[in-house]
């Protein structure tokens, strides 16, 4: 019976009457679908050209945002530079020969150049070939033995402002009182970016909506930084000061207060005019102006307020802020760990800097001498 089977269900589908089963259609794989799908709006050549030059302008975003913006500047700068002292000198720029660049340091260095300097142009150099499919000259032996002389003639120690400490700090917001909106601002920046040890640009591209007030303080979303170029972003904790002339979260909500902000907009937006030292304003509440308060215009806060109190302000910078929290952090016995979750530092060299800054007169050896 089992072998009649066959023969039996070929006599029923040729009976007559019968309906002849449609061949069963078997799909492709799933992987050359995707293929298809992919590659579909491909298959039209009048839309060729359109798609690619469409493509070509988003790579050349893409290409733009993989460096920060402040890089950028830097790099265009400084090649621009370059290009320049070459076209005075009847030398090719791109590409340019090794010769070429080490006569260009050497320049630079009787310039006044510092050794930082000279290293970022070598950088932009070297980006620039790239970019343009050429061989960097930049790593020849000559230029290398080039910038290694120079280092040695002028030392590699890197110019670094002063560290704000925290008895500066104080006199600084005792001689800035809250009498305008301008002085109300300047102080809830000075408390916010001490005690967040922010970068100056951290603080410049705070919104309103980056703000979230907790009973411990306050949290402050950093939605991008200098080492968080794709913008993962990182929350920070402000807590409440022990004193209400020097907490952050008081001088933050008095600001927000006073300036009435938009929700949406910046924290920090310029005002107008601008508070030179000694101007006058009509009245205590000072117009706001659009826009963000730029990274410079944080460390002219800084620097506006440390003459006030009598110090040099060519010492004094927005990074002044960062760097005095952590070196006064660490002089109070923080931990290496507490202070790189505030700051963000990728580098333990950099934040033992600090440390060793702070740790300088702690338990140090020349005080048990007697003298």
């Amino acid at each position: 019976m089992s072998r009649s089977m066959p023969f039996m269900q070929e006599s029923a589908a040729n009976a007559p009457g019968s309906r002849a089963m449609a061949p069963i259609r078997r799909l492709p794989p799933p992987s050359d679908r995707r293929d298809k799908l992919d590659h579909s709006h491909l298959a039209a050549p009048a839309d060729l050209q359109a798609r690619l030059a469409e493509l070509r302008q988003a790579t050349e975003v893409h290409l733009r945002r993989s460096k920060a913006a402040n890089t950028q500047r830097a790099y265009t700068s400084d090649f621009a530079g370059f290009t320049l002292w070459c076209q005075q000198h009847q030398l090719a720029h791109l590409p340019a020969e090794a010769d070429t660049v080490a006569l260009y340091l050497s320049a630079c260095a009787q310039a006044g150049a510092a050794i930082a300097t000279l290293r970022r142009r070598l950088v932009s150099i070297s980006q620039a070939h790239k970019a343009s499919g050429l061989p960097p000259p930049t790593e020849s032996e000559l230029v290398r033995r080039t910038l290694s002389g120079i280092a040695r003639d002028l030392g590699s120690r890197p110019r670094q402002v002063a560290p704000l400490r925290l008895a500066a700090l104080r006199a600084m917001l005792e001689a800035t009182p809250e009498d305008d909106l301008l002085a109300v601002r300047d102080r809830a920046i000075l408390l916010l970016g001490f005690a967040g040890g922010m970068r100056r640009s951290e603080i410049s591209s705070l919104d309103v909506t980056d703000l979230s007030f907790v009973d411990q303080g306050v949290d402050i979303l950093i939605r991008r930084s200098k080492t968080d170029q794709e913008g993962h972003g990182r929350t920070i904790g402000i807590p409440k000061g022990r004193h209400p002339d020097t907490c952050p979260v008081i001088a933050l909500q008095r600001w927000l207060f006073l300036a009435a902000l938009e929700q949406a907009g910046p924290l920090f937006p310029r005002i107008v005019p601008n508070g030179r030292p000694a101007s006058r304003r009509p009245d205590n509440k000072g117009t706001l102006a659009k826009g963000r308060l730029s990274p410079q215009g944080i460390a002219r806060v800084v620097q506006r307020a440390v003459a006030r109190v009598g110090l040099d302000p060519k010492d004094f910078a927005g990074h002044s802020l960062r760097s005095g929290f952590a070196t006064e952090a660490a002089a109070q016995g923080a931990s290496e760990r507490a202070i790189m979750r505030q700051t963000g530092h990728k580098s333990l060299e950099m934040v033992r800097r600090y440390i060793r800054e702070g740790d300088r007169y702690r338990d140090n050896a020349a005080s048990y001498l007697g003298l």
